[in-house]
């Protein structure tokens, strides 16, 4: 994950109507942190046009040489691969590791 993406989390965990206490809203963002790999993306990318902020994603998985993003997002999904990154639900990598056991 990247700094930007972290704060992303803790203004969406922040939201009003999720109703997370100020406890809850804490363990999550330093779960997240303590099982994470902090990046600073080394490329910017500019592939998204209905959403620019989801950019930040694509870039962060170069980043880190990731193999998938696992995603519920639609114009993330809508690529299904950037460059050798695929781009799945979490139903779809759920799929592929129940047949791939190498994931």
């Amino acid at each position: 994950t990247t700094l930007e993406m972290l704060g992303e989390l803790r203004r969406t965990i922040a939201y009003p109507r999720l109703r997370f206490p100020e406890e809850l809203q804490a363990e999550i963002i330093e779960t997240i942190f303590a099982i994470s790999h902090v990046i600073t993306p080394s490329e910017s990318v500019d592939v998204i046009e209905n959403d620019p902020s989801d950019n930040k994603i694509l870039e962060c998985a170069l980043s880190a040489d990731a193999d998938f993003i696992i995603s519920g997002d639609k114009d993330l999904l809508k690529l299904k691969n950037f460059r050798s990154i695929e781009i799945l639900t979490p139903d779809e990598f759920l799929v592929k590791g129940i047949k791939n056991e190498d994931i």
